[in-house]
């Protein structure tokens, strides 16, 4: 049986009854949005998008995490990089909650990326969520959010050797067809990803994230290649390099 014919970010159409209560719970956006706003939120989406992928490309160089006494610096959180929440520590070469003295300074993302509610931040109609790598378990690297208001003040917490060499952040639409209709990726190779994101039930607000693995070859494995151009993913999406 078919379950998910292959798209570009859409889903099979449900019963009668499932559709028209997704319609009255998330009304169809007005004819009347410029699509010169949804372009233009969607740009700004890329943008911080590459603007995140500086931030933690500088937060592992300058060695600011580094919680297990390697001497290699690790990626971070929303709330860690844009210094409203203490960022993890090193108590005894393992992983640990700072102390509120325990803040990047200076910041190295503006404090609206820190606004974290449910794990993600929301900037120019767009949410946006990261996720860092935890332990390799029979070859499968799985991936740990942000707590719910930001940062990571208790366990499970990322592992060490993983978050010095992975992470990934997903952007999508939080009204659909009204603030945006693409959905974007970006991790640490830098390469911001495209979908299309057409469907009945599509990427929108805290309605229907992507999972962690949505972009990549392997599900439930940040570490293995981004997919390219290839229907998969638990929603059977297609990524494309944005121009």
């Amino acid at each position: 049986m078919l379950l998910h014919p292959t798209r570009f970010c859409t889903a099979l159409t449900g019963p009668a009854a499932i559709a028209a209560a997704i319609v009255l719970l998330h009304p169809a956006p007005s004819s009347l949005t410029p699509p010169s706003d949804i372009a233009a939120n969607e740009a700004a989406a890329i943008a911080s998008l590459r603007r995140i992928f500086a931030a933690q490309e500088e937060l592992r160089s300058s060695v600011g995490i580094e919680t297990n006494c390697d001497g290699l610096g690790e990626y971070g959180y929303f709330a860690e990089l844009a210094a409203t929440r203490p960022h993890r520590v090193s108590v005894g070469c393992a992983p640990a909650t700072g102390l509120p003295s325990d803040v990047l300074s200076p910041p190295l993302l503006g404090p609206s990326f820190g606004n974290v509610h449910h794990s993600r931040t929301v900037r120019d109609g767009y949410m946006f969520q990261m996720w860092l790598p935890f332990t390799t378990v029979a070859g499968l690297v799985s991936a740990v959010q942000e707590d719910p208001d930001g940062g990571k003040q208790a366990p499970p917490y990322p592992d060490p050797a993983n978050g010095a060499r992975y992470w990934c952040c997903y952007a999508w639409p939080l009204r659909l067809g009204q603030s945006g209709r693409r959905a974007f990726f970006v991790n640490q190779l830098g390469v911001v990803l495209q979908c299309r994101n057409r469907g009945v039930n599509p990427y929108e607000g805290n309605v229907h994230p992507p999972a962690f693995w949505e972009a990549f070859q392997i599900m439930i494995d940040m570490s293995s290649p981004l997919r390219l151009d290839t229907p998969g993913g638990a929603d059977n999406t297609v990524w494309r390099r944005v121009p």
